[in-house]
């Protein structure tokens, strides 16, 4: 009786072992945490499932949920391909051996906005101790305000605000904040007349390295390769064009490949400037 009870035991302890190997084996792809878990899945999951097919290999699409869980995952070197911002990926490359492997062509730069009537509000420095609108650290609305303005002894009193560029907006022409800082191409392509009507640009930033998906190191040289090749094929272009639709612009068509060492340095608008990092 006992040795069949013993038995029973070693059975299962190899059967969770064999589980736990498995879960552990399996690739994760994520992205910055800017739609709903529903939305997320049917936005980055055919990718997901896309490089399985490429790879061979079990790749699931995982949404962090939230900015801060989503920082504590990257530190912690949880996910395998990450789609996000420069300087994000910076940090990654730097810090834990990711590769960057395509990106959204083009760049990233950002507007601060505050209201056209606003006579106090003229420059960057004008928003020191003021509120201003913008997505929550590490979104780049946030950290290029932080960086622009460089001091931690004086900074602006940052109003986290959901629901895109469309919503900073509103909160500043509501009165809501002093500034905002919305991406350009927002600004230049998508935001109604009439809200322009309302605001002034008083900064421009510097031109970013666009959007990126980077790849851990628990792929080799050869995978990341193959991959590349696939995503850029006609075939992983269907794949993508969703996401391309979602961040590329009017005139993007599909992803390129992302050069080494494009993305060097941009890690310092996270280090030293958002709290964590």
């Amino acid at each position: 009786m006992f040795l069949k009870s013993g038995i029973r035991s070693l059975l299962m302890l190899v059967l969770l072992t064999c589980y736990q190997s498995s879960m552990a084996s399996d690739l994760i792809f994520t992205a910055a945490p800017r739609e709903t878990t529903q939305k997320g899945q049917a936005l980055y999951g055919p990718v997901a499932d896309y490089i399985s097919k490429v790879l061979g290999k079990s790749v699931t699409y995982t949404n962090a949920g939230y900015w801060l869980r989503y920082q504590s995952d990257i530190k912690k070197h949880k996910y395998d391909f990450v789609f996000d911002g420069p300087h994000l990926a910076s940090w990654r490359i730097k810090n834990i051996k990711h590769k960057p492997l395509i990106k959204l062509p083009g760049y990233l730069q950002f507007y601060f906005l505050a209201r056209k009537q606003d006579k106090k509000v003229n420059l960057p420095e004008d928003l020191i101790y003021k509120k201003v609108c913008v997505i929550a650290p590490p979104n780049l609305t946030a950290v290029t305000l932080l960086q622009r303005l460089n001091d931690p002894v004086r900074e602006p009193f940052l109003v986290s605000v959901k629901g895109g560029m469309k919503k900073l907006v509103q909160r500043l022409i509501a009165g809501g904040c002093s500034g905002t800082v919305v991406r350009a191409d927002y600004y230049d392509n998508k935001m109604p007349q009439e809200m322009k009507d309302k605001v002034k640009i008083i900064y421009t930033s510097e031109q970013l390295p666009n959007q990126v998906i980077t790849v851990s190191d628990r792929l080799s040289i050869e995978e990341q390769s193959r991959l590349i090749e696939a995503l850029l094929s006609e075939e992983g272009k269907k794949v993508l064009s969703p996401v391309v639709k979602r961040f590329g612009g009017k005139d993007v068509i599909s992803f390129v490949r992302a050069e080494a060492n494009e993305y060097d340095g941009y890690s310092s608008f996270l280090e030293g400037v958002v709290l964590g990092w």
